[in-house]
């Protein structure tokens, strides 16, 4: 009986309107991720590319003094990420690069190229498509799944045959997840196939792996609106009731949940600032080398293996040591913060 429901439902999904919208916004939404990319893409590589060759000269230049060497500030900086096109997740807001020396690691600098006086519009990646598109096209597909039957008189036509209130709600879920997965993946092919025309990228096995898991959590999160949609409308009287209802929760679930964790976070988990941390570091290098012997900040040309050298070099490294443990101190703090977040975000689908 399952399979007869099933049948009904996928028959019933493809025909409609509502999935031959849903559809066309999927082709439309996923070859647009796929072009935006590719361009994207390019640009980064390009300017990752000028940015490394430059330290490289950099870093030659210094390699001409051994004493200008150590305190060379040698940028580690992030590639640009291949699989970006599945969740960009503010990437360009954030730090990408990381400054070295022989003595210490400096804090994060730098960000993604852009203009940080653009507002800051969520990006047309796959986490916009499913989270925000695909999610509420699962709610509209399944909010008069059970109550419009009622409405119309076919549900109790439907309980007249032997079959349990399970199985109905099954094959209704079975079918919803079959026609909306079909759009999904559908958009996925074309998405690929667009980004496969690029030379540049290059996904590799490890790309096609975080691909694959990208797509199962996918479908995973529509099959929690598809059991929400359902479980709304088996519960309401009217369609309007339903259609009404949906939405608040794909508010409170989709968009409010993940947004505010952030806020609860700080609350539950605050962080110092960091002009705060800043004035701890000095303060600390200052305490550091209070009592430093005489002749430690005396500097003798380029010869780094004269006597008070040495004695710099353990100053150096005191005011060092005292500078890491409150830096890191602060870092882990930050890690803990964004911890509780990430805990508090997982109230969301």
């Amino acid at each position: 009986m399952i399979w007869l429901i099933l049948q009904k439902e996928i028959r019933a999904g493809l025909l409609s309107l509502r999935f031959g919208l849903t559809f066309a916004l999927m082709v439309l939404l996923f070859a647009a991720n796929g072009i935006i990319f590719i361009g994207k893409y390019s640009e980064e590589i390009r300017a990752h590319r000028q940015a490394e060759t430059k330290t490289t000269d950099d870093l030659r230049a210094a390699c001409k003094e051994l004493s200008r060497m150590a305190l060379h500030r040698q940028p580690h900086r992030l590639s640009p990420r291949v699989t970006a096109f599945v969740s960009e997740g503010f990437e360009k807001y954030l730090p990408n690069a990381f400054r070295l020396n022989a003595f210490q690691v400096i804090d994060p600098e730098g960000g993604r190229q852009g203009n940080f006086l653009y507002p800051r519009f969520a990006d047309l990646d796959w986490s916009f498509v499913v989270g925000i598109v695909l999610s509420l096209a699962v709610l509209l597909m399944t909010y008069d799944g059970v109550c419009g039957e009622r409405e119309d008189g076919t549900l109790r036509l439907a309980m007249s045959f032997p079959v349990s209130r399970s199985a109905l709600i099954l094959g209704k879920y079975l079918g919803v997840m079959v026609v909306m997965g079909a759009a999904f993946v559908l958009g996925l092919l074309i998405n690929l196939t667009v980004l496969h025309l690029s030379p540049l990228v290059q996904l590799g096995s490890s790309g096609w792996l975080r691909v694959g898991i990208a797509s199962g959590v996918s479908l995973t999160y529509l099959s929690c609106f598809a059991f929400m949609g359902l479980a709304v409308s088996a519960l309401t009287r009217q369609s309007v009731t339903s259609l009404v209802t949906l939405p608040f929760f794909w508010v409170l679930l989709g968009l409010l949940v993940p947004n505010i964790a952030g806020l609860f976070a700080a609350k539950i988990d605050p962080i110092p600032k960091r002009m705060a941390v800043n004035e701890q570091v000095d303060t600390a290098r200052q305490d550091a080398v209070k009592d430093a012997p005489e002749g430690t900040w005396n500097y003798n040309g380029g010869n780094p293996f004269m006597p008070n050298h040495e004695l710099r070099a353990a100053a150096v490294n005191k005011q060092l040591d005292a500078e890491m443990k409150i830096r890191n101190a602060y870092w882990n703090q930050q890690t803990s913060q964004a911890a509780t977040a990430r805990l508090l975000a997982r109230l969301s689908p």
